[in-house]
């Protein structure tokens, strides 16, 4: 199988932003004879793409195509989704070709067309002369997925920690994801919040950094981790931006707060006061 090399949209942007520049890619064939799928899913090609459907509620896909893991691995993929969730899992195999793991490596909703998954396993799976290969579901009524390209970007690149699909709803700020992976925030009243439902291992990814890239005038930004025992008990939260009135860039360790012993994982917390506050910034994996 011949791999192709280029540049996905996704991640020439976050390049471009975050001075990343040594980041190649390898495309992931969207032939529907490339491809492995429960016996309940139909492919076909339309155009470029690959068309999925089925009657049944959940299916799998998983290309014919092993990566070599190179270390700082990301996922892009341009897809749509007529309802439900795309999840997106990495297969482990050794240098032998002897199956390991399975890793998750995140979720997308059908209200967005763009995703992109730092790839992630034990140390034992991420060893030298290991390799992977994807494995999508589908979690719909009937699915119907297009995908428009996946590729695997290595040599540097770095993943945004959140989508749009990773926070709560919030009945004080609405929040939307543009096309460059940064967020909007937009308060409705005087002060309010909006609480991720993803929560981060802090022996992970305990590092970021977060790029405040405007707020409104007469408007404050706070963030804060709220950090969660292994059994999801609540521990307590830590203020890492208190009142940012102007843009900012912050590089946030965890390892230097001062966090509960018994603090296995953590959300985030964005708050915004002022009235007719609005922020816009992004945060990526250090």
């Amino acid at each position: 199988m011949k791999a192709i090399l280029n540049y996905p949209v996704l991640s020439v942007l976050f390049a471009l932003i975050f001075g990343v520049t040594s980041a190649w890619a390898e495309s992931v064939s969207l032939s529907p004879e490339a491809w492995q799928r429960s016996p309940e899913a139909k492919l076909s090609q339309s155009g470029s793409s690959l068309r999925v459907k089925s009657l049944a509620s959940s299916i799998w896909l998983v290309p014919q195509q092993r990566i070599h893991y190179k270390g700082s691995d990301v996922v892009d993929i341009a897809y749509k989704l007529r309802g439900g969730n795309l999840i997106v899992q990495a297969n482990w195999f050794d240098a032998d070709g002897s199956y390991l793991e399975t890793t998750m490596l995140g979720k997308a909703t059908y209200k967005g067309e763009q995703a992109s998954f730092r790839v992630s396993g034990s140390r034992a799976a991420t060893s030298t002369d290991s390799t992977y290969e994807l494995k999508l579901w589908v979690e719909a009524d009937m699915p119907s997925l297009t995908l428009e390209s996946i590729s695997i970007n290595q040599g540097g690149a770095r993943a945004p920690m959140l989508s749009v699909e990773d926070f709560e709803d919030s009945g004080d700020i609405r929040i939307k994801q543009d096309r460059d992976g940064s967020f909007q925030l937009e308060l409705e009243g005087a002060s309010g919040s909006i609480l991720t439902q993803k929560r981060f291992s802090l022996s992970e990814t305990p590092a970021w950094e977060l790029n405040l890239q405007r707020i409104t005038p007469s408007s404050a930004f706070s963030l804060q981790a709220i950090f969660w025992a292994s059994d999801g008990t609540y521990l307590g939260h830590a203020d890492l931006l208190k009142d940012e009135t102007d843009p900012s860039e912050a590089s946030i360790d965890l390892r230097e707060v001062n966090t509960p012993a018994t603090a296995a994982n953590y959300s985030l917390k964005f708050w915004l006061s002022g009235t007719g506050a609005s922020a816009v910034f992004s945060i990526l994996e250090d």
